[in-house]
């Protein structure tokens, strides 16, 4: 059997069903959760304040999720340059 993800209409809510017998769900509430069409800019915006925190010494996590080469490295670190990274690799403000 083959397994589904869905993102709840709350937009905060991630279910990922796997067929089978037996058929097994997870269900988790996240603070947010991204679907497909969301661009880099949108994630690092939405994280932002929390990777700054962790750079202060505070806990904080940020979790990606997905099927394997679906870009979840990419979106998470960018090419240099990008939104959030400057070329040294340090945050731009």
């Amino acid at each position: 059997g083959g397994s589904s993800v869905q993102i709840m209409g709350d937009a905060k809510t991630l279910r990922v069903v796997k067929e089978g017998p037996p058929q097994q769900a997870f269900e988790g509430c996240f603070d947010k959760v991204f679907g497909t069409s969301e661009n880099q800019e949108v994630v690092y915006a939405s994280v932002k304040d929390s990777v700054r925190r962790v750079l202060d010494g505070v806990n904080a996590s940020v979790l990606a999720y997905g099927q394997t080469n679906t870009g979840k490295t990419h979106t998470m670190l960018g090419p240099f340059d990008s939104v959030g990274l400057k070329a040294d690799g340090k945050l731009a403000p």
